[in-house]
């Protein structure tokens, strides 16, 4: 079934409160869920995220790194595991329960280094040019104005400095798709409703991803607000696409 079709037959639309109070409700389950029901795949794609840092992290200088729409922190956690002391992490979500149960995960070792910031990635509490790198993992469908968020992120990075956008796709493979699509429609959202309690956050999941961007449509956007050598690559079979740019210049603005 194609995203055309759920929103022809009254697929679920949330505004920004909406999913606000949506992921507050699933922030108890949500990692179990994340491991259960992506088979723990998603482990090996943030760990692919986080290794196109890796070499401008072995320079010596200070440097600030975003994990934007960071939910419970997965991703601050590869960056703090897998870069030295001088790399810090602001963590930012528009949900506080998600960053509190991201917070339990912190090493004390690594407290240190990530700063929880609740708010909201459309319109950052940070000043232009800070940061020397941002990710966005499994956020940016969430975002009501998308070009807007990526527009901010932009802003934020300092010339030159990459973003790297983790997000769900879809399977190119017709027999694969077909699959994917039956886990993703018709069993996972019966699962994470019986586990988390709330079945309209579970299908909003496979209608959000449907509806997203194909990875072309979003590498043409990420060109529009301002980045360069935006590219893109599929992972397991198409279910994930990790896109990757570069700020073209220190650009300026307000929200």
């Amino acid at each position: 079934m194609s995203g055309q079709r759920l929103m022809e037959h009254g697929g679920y639309m949330p505004d920004k409160s909406q999913i606000q109070k949506m992921f507050r409700t699933i922030s108890p389950t949500y990692d179990l869920l994340n491991t259960m029901l992506s088979f723990h795949i998603d482990a090996w794609w943030r760990r692919r995220t986080v290794a196109m840092f890796r070499p401008q992290w072995r320079q010596s200088h200070k440097q600030l790194m975003l994990d934007l729409c960071s939910g419970t922190l997965d991703l601050s956690l590869q960056i703090a595991k897998n870069s030295q002391p001088q790399v810090n992490i602001v963590a930012l979500d528009f949900c506080y329960e998600m960053l509190r149960e991201g917070r339990e995960k912190i090493p004390i070792d690594q407290q240190n280094r990530v700063f929880l910031v609740c708010g909201d990635s459309e319109c950052l509490p940070l000043r232009d040019n800070i940061a020397t790198g941002a990710v966005v993992g499994f956020g940016l469908r969430n975002l009501i104005d998308r070009p807007k968020g990526l527009k901010e992120m932009n802003r934020t990075l300092k010339p030159g400095a990459k973003l790297a956008v983790l997000e769900f796709s879809q399977p190119k493979s017709r027999f694969f798709r077909a699959l994917y699509y039956f886990y993703f429609l018709c069993i996972l959202p019966r699962i994470g409703g019986l586990i988390s309690g709330n079945a309209r956050a579970y299908q909003y999941l496979p209608e959000s991803v449907l509806k997203f961007y194909t990875p072309r449509e979003l590498q043409e956007i990420m060109q529009k607000v301002g980045f360069q050598r935006v590219r893109f690559s599929l992972l397991t079979g198409g279910i994930a696409a990790l896109h990757v740019g570069e700020k073209r210049y220190a650009g300026s603005g307000n929200c």
